[in-house]
């Protein structure tokens, strides 16, 4: 093998690596932010309710 091709295939190798490591860091890091659910202010029902959110799907879904 010429040093050419041992030098392209060592920059693929760490390309590889390097960016396993950057996914496993991407990951890690969503795992940690857990949140708990806040808590429900009285008593409400289970179902649809319109709220902001559901209003502004609404407007973005407009064909």
């Amino acid at each position: 093998m010429t040093t050419a091709n041992v030098n392209r295939r060592r920059f693929l190798a760490a390309m590889g690596l390097g960016g396993a490591a950057a996914a496993a860091a991407v990951v890690t890091r969503q795992g940690g932010e857990r949140r708990e659910p806040a808590p429900a202010a009285g008593k409400q029902g289970r179902g649809y309710r319109l709220t902001e959110h559901v209003r502004r799907y609404y407007r973005t879904a407009k064909v």
